[in-house]
């Protein structure tokens, strides 16, 4: 992954995307090159043409999102997320390069947004609450999305690789450092690697969402967390977790 890529994601607004020759690492490899605009040196050189509305850019990303939440693939076609956005598709395609780089980066722009984890709370609540956070935005327009980005990186490239890049390893990665945080500290008791306590809990929730088991829910992902990472996080039914229900329906 490319360092340029490891800068804020609150807008995930992307330099247009440019394919190599077929010859040189082909469409699969291609896909996963980009430029982040906001990575741009400020002194670079102009790229000729009108430079990119941020505004503009905000509407396409937010109407990308709302048409795959409401209607998935089928409605979500670049004519129609024109015509919701009140930018043309010569314009979009300049932007990006394939419907699949504009849903992922929509998807990501909200994920972002839906789904903080924390770095400074305890550690074994910071993934209690993103965990919960994670089932709830599942249960709504975020899991419709990335269920049909997912299927979008399927057929374009043949695996999510893109989706990983893009966003599940960035995502990951934070993850990771407050496990290990709380290993150190002591207040997470799996001595397990990091990243097999993260996909145990994470794996898990999509897994029940994606098959549709039953039993997923938030008392299930407190008993998941609290089981996986040995130690105790407040439950659903806690003192702690109530206040953080009411603190939450207060904003």
């Amino acid at each position: 992954m490319h360092e340029a890529s490891r800068v804020p994601l609150s807008l995930a607004v992307h330099a247009p995307f440019r394919a190599p020759p077929r010859g040189v690492g082909g469409r699969r490899n291609a896909i996963r090159e980009r430029s982040p605009l906001s990575a741009v040196p400020a002194d670079a050189p102009r790229r000729p043409g009108r430079p990119r509305s941020e505004s503009a850019a905000l509407a396409v990303l937010d109407a990308a999102y709302r048409l795959t939440a409401e209607a998935g693939l089928r409605g979500a076609t670049m004519q129609a997320i024109a015509a919701a956005s009140g930018v043309s598709k010569m314009t979009i395609y300049k932007w990006w390069e394939s419907r699949l780089h504009l849903l992922i980066d929509a998807y990501l722009r909200q994920a972002t947004l839906l789904l903080p984890i924390s770095e400074t709370e305890p550690p074994a609540e910071a993934i209690r609450a993103h965990a919960a956070h994670y089932l709830r935005a599942l249960q709504g327009d975020l899991g419709r999305v990335q269920m049909a980005v997912l299927a979008e990186c399927l057929a374009e490239t043949g695996d999510s690789g893109v989706f990983v890049d893009r966003y599940l390893s960035i995502r990951r990665a934070i993850g990771l450092r407050v496990i290990r945080r709380g290993q150190r500290d002591g207040s997470i008791i799996g001595s397990a690697p990091a990243e097999l306590l993260y996909d145990q809990i994470y794996g898990t929730i999509f897994y029940r969402y994606q098959f549709r088991l039953r039993g997923l829910d938030r008392a299930f992902v407190d008993r998941l967390v609290a089981a996986v990472l040995g130690a105790a996080v407040p439950s659903v039914s806690s003192p702690a977790a109530v206040r953080d229900s009411r603190r939450r329906r207060a904003d």
